[in-house]
C-alpha cells in the first residue's frame, strides 16, 4: 500500500477517494473529490456500436445475420462495403483523395 499515491494531495499510503485532505479539482474547494463535486455536471454516457461479419455468406448485405428474439435491441449488419464507404468518406473530410496504387495493384492486396 506504500507504493500507492494519492492523485490528490500526492501523498503516498492512501487513494484518493480515502484521503484525509480532499480536494477538489473542478470547483476548488476542500472537503470533497472531482468524483463527488456536487455542482460538476454529469458525464455523458457513450453509446457503443459492434458488429459481426459472417465470413462464409459471400455478400453479407443480401443475408443479414439473424437477430436473437430475446435481444432488445435491433443492431443493424455491418457489411465490409459499409466499413470501406465510411473509411472513404473520413479520408475525403480530411482531405485525402484518389490513391497512389492503380485499380490494377489493388486486386492482389
Amino acid at each position: 500500500m506504500s507504493a500507492i499515491q494519492c492523485f490528490s494531495c500526492k501523498q503516498f499510503g492512501h487513494y484518493a477517494s480515502s484521503c484525509p485532505k480532499k480536494f477538489c479539482n473542478y470547483c476548488k474547494k476542500d472537503g470533497h473529490i472531482i468524483k463527488e463535486c456536487p455542482i460538476r455536471p454529469p458525464r455523458q454516457t457513450v453509446t457503443a456500436f459492434t458488429t459481426t461479419t459472417d465470413s462464409s455468406t459471400p455478400n453479407s448485405s443480401t443475408n443479414p445475420a439473424p437477430v436473437p428474439q430475446h435481444a432488445t435491441t435491433v443492431v443493424p449488419t455491418l457489411t465490409p462495403e459499409m466499413v470501406q464507404q465510411m473509411i472513404i468518406s473520413a479520408f475525403s473530410a480530411l482531405g485525402f483523395s484518389g490513391s497512389t496504387l492503380g485499380d490494377d495493384n489493388l486486386k492482389g492486396a
